[in-house]
């Protein structure tokens, strides 16, 4: 975990939250499986910026609660509108993010967010990325050869 996401939230404890920022990766699968939520606070450090954040994805294909994040860097794209966003610079308002994934959303609300995460999560699927990557590789292709028989 990035030096400023740590100091982050090192900011939560007065809010009764505590926190493991040495979390191996390996661990995920069994942390996200059936967890009430998962959060991602990452914050713009100079010596680091999230360029997507994969375990955000990685979260939104499991069994996991909602995911809450902050929109930095790559964020926004691997989340989507499908989680709870927090202000970069403010604890409190991710202390509050918390508590609404948590305790303050309805059944069907939650529901419909994870299944909504669950499906923008899946185009990042790499045999999704291939295909697309390849369709466009032929339809240059394609392109190209027309307009040789137009020439």
């Amino acid at each position: 975990m990035d030096i400023a996401s740590t100091e982050y939230l090192k900011n939560l404890r007065p809010f009764g939250y505590t926190v493991d920022p040495h979390t191996h990766e390996q661990s995920f699968p069994q942390i996200f499986d059936g967890a009430a939520a998962y959060a991602l606070p990452s914050k713009y450090h100079p010596t680091f910026v999230e360029t997507f954040g994969i375990v955000i994805t990685e979260a939104m294909l499991t069994n996991c609660g909602p995911v809450i994040t902050c929109r930095t860097g790559g964020i926004p794209e691997a989340a989507g509108s499908h989680c709870f966003y927090a202000d970069v610079n403010s604890a409190p308002s991710l202390a509050v993010c918390l508590e609404d994934a948590v305790l303050n959303i309805s059944a069907a609300d939650k529901a419909a967010m994870l299944e909504g995460a669950r499906q923008h999560a899946l185009q990042f699927d790499r045999k999704n990325i291939w295909q697309k990557l390849e369709a466009k590789v032929v339809a240059a292709r394609n392109a190209k050869a027309k307009a040789k028989v137009i020439d």
